[in-house]
């Protein structure tokens, strides 16, 4: 999977170098995607990569709405903190959290 998700990487950039693949941002980047998606499934990621993708295209297209907007990567550290306070497990693992207790006490009951 993650030779695969490199190949598009460098198919998507068209040039490949140490600097363009082990930058910060690019480090930053996927460590918000593993952790608000959640970490430890193989969902999560993936959900949490759609976040940061939608989330920052979008913040950056409301630049010209107000120009708090054009410092987007301050309020991507509030949605960082906010979705690390409210969902500690990512927002896959808390889903499945949350199912895996309703069918918990779904079987108590009809027992």
């Amino acid at each position: 999977m993650a030779g695969l998700a490199g190949v598009v990487y460098a198919i998507s950039i068209r040039f490949v170098s140490p600097d363009s693949v082990l930058g910060v941002e690019n480090t930053i980047d996927v460590l918000l995607m593993t952790v608000i998606g959640g970490v430890g499934t193989l969902l999560g990621p993936i959900v949490g990569a759609a976040v940061v993708e939608v989330s920052s295209h979008y913040l950056m297209g409301l630049s010209h709405v107000h120009p708090i907007f054009e410092r987007w990567v301050i309020m991507f550290g509030v949605v960082f903190i906010l979705i690390i306070l409210f969902f500690p497990a990512g927002i896959v693992g808390t889903i499945k959290k949350k199912f895996s207790i309703k069918k918990k006490k779904g079987e108590g009951v009809s027992s």
